[in-house]
């Protein structure tokens, strides 16, 4: 049985969440002295997880972080939306029916060669089998997911 993503964990983050976003996007539409900025194509994010809690939770941190956050419950919706969007990280679950995340990848890849990927699971044993920076491990803290969507990005 996988682990349930906290759904706790923005409320319990939310004071170290203003105080990062503060210092990392000063100018984010929306904000207190922010103008539009246009996002570049590294930046725009597509989360896959067929558990709808985490794929929330994941576009809730990402969005405050400034990136353009795209979401599918499964992969086949995930080849539709990258078919259609720019997508400069494929931030994807393992473990999913009908198509793992490895195989989306690749999928991805054909579609999008210059999109990274970082993959994540609630099973330790793909953490063994993946390098860091591209693994992260659920359930995941806010900082953990920004510093790894970062540190995939700045390959």
């Amino acid at each position: 049985m996988r682990p349930a993503l906290e759904p706790e964990l923005l409320r319990r983050n939310h004071s170290l969440f203003q105080k990062a976003h503060h210092l990392r996007n000063p100018c984010v539409a929306g904000m207190p002295g922010g103008e539009s900025m246009p996002l570049s194509e590294a930046e725009h994010v597509l989360v896959v997880d067929d558990e709808e809690g985490v794929r929330t939770v994941v576009q809730a941190i990402l969005s405050r972080e400034g990136y353009r956050v795209l979401d599918a419950s499964d992969p086949w919706e995930a080849l539709g939306v990258a078919e259609t969007h720019p997508i400069g990280l494929l931030l994807t679950d393992v473990s999913m029916p009908r198509m793992n995340g490895y195989e989306l990848a690749m999928r991805i890849e054909s579609l999008r060669p210059d999109a990274k990927v970082l993959f994540m699971s609630a099973y330790a044993e793909h953490g063994m089998l993946i390098q860091k920076p591209k693994f992260i491990a659920k359930p995941f803290s806010v900082e953990d997911m920004v510093k790894a969507v970062s540190d995939v990005l700045g390959e």
